[in-house]
C-alpha cells in the first residue's frame, strides 16, 4: 500500500510541478497581453482626444492661460502702453496653432486675425522659454527662434511690457 500511495503522491507532485510551470508561463503571457492592451488603449485615447473640438493639448497651454489672465486683469479705461493686435503662430508637433492677442479690445482667442499689426512665429518650446522668462525675448529674436513681421515699434513695446 505504501508504494501505491508513494506513486500517487509522486504523480500528484509531478502534476503540481507541471501546473506551476504552466502558471508561470500563463502569467508571462498575461503580462505581455496586458502591456499590449495598455499600449493600444492609451493610443486610442490619444486618438479620441485629437478628434475633439480643442484640437490638441500643447505644451504651452499654461503660458497661454497666463496671457489670458493678464489681459483680463487690464483695466480697459486705464492707461495702456501697448495697443495692437498680435497674431501668434505657434508651431507644435501636430501643426501650427494660431492665437490672436488683441490688446485693443483686450481679448485672447484662437484663430487667425483679419489684419494683425504684428505676426510672431515661434516653436512651442521657444514660446514656453520666453513665456516663463528663462530666455529673454531679445535673445530669442537674436538666435532666430522668434521671427516677426509687421510693426517693429509695436513689437518692441510688447517686448518691453513683457
Amino acid at each position: 500500500m505504501k508504494r501505491h500511495t508513494r506513486g500517487a503522491s509522486m504523480r500528484q507532485s509531478a502534476c503540481k510541478a507541471t501546473a506551476a510551470i504552466f502558471t508561470i508561463k500563463d502569467a508571462r503571457v498575461h503580462r505581455k497581453r496586458r502591456k499590449r492592451f495598455r499600449a493600444s488603449s492609451s493610443f486610442g485615447s490619444v486618438h479620441r482626444l485629437s478628434n475633439t473640438k480643442h484640437t490638441s493639448i500643447m505644451k504651452c497651454d499654461a503660458v497661454i492661460e497666463k496671457i489670458k489672465a493678464r489681459v483680463a486683469s487690464i483695466d480697459p479705461n486705464g492707461p495702456r502702453k501697448v495697443l495692437g493686435v498680435f497674431q501668434l503662430n505657434i508651431e507644435a508637433a501636430d501643426g501650427v496653432h494660431e492665437i490672436i492677442v488683441d490688446l485693443k479690445n483686450l481679448k485672447v482667442s484662437e484663430g487667425k486675425a483679419a489684419s494683425p499689426d504684428v505676426v510672431i512665429n515661434l516653436k512651442d518650446e521657444d514660446f514656453i522659454a520666453v513665456g516663463t522668462k528663462t530666455v529673454p525675448v531679445k535673445d530669442a529674436v537674436a538666435q532666430g527662434k522668434v521671427s516677426m513681421t509687421g510693426d517693429q515699434n509695436l513689437f518692441q513695446l510688447l517686448v518691453d511690457a513683457i
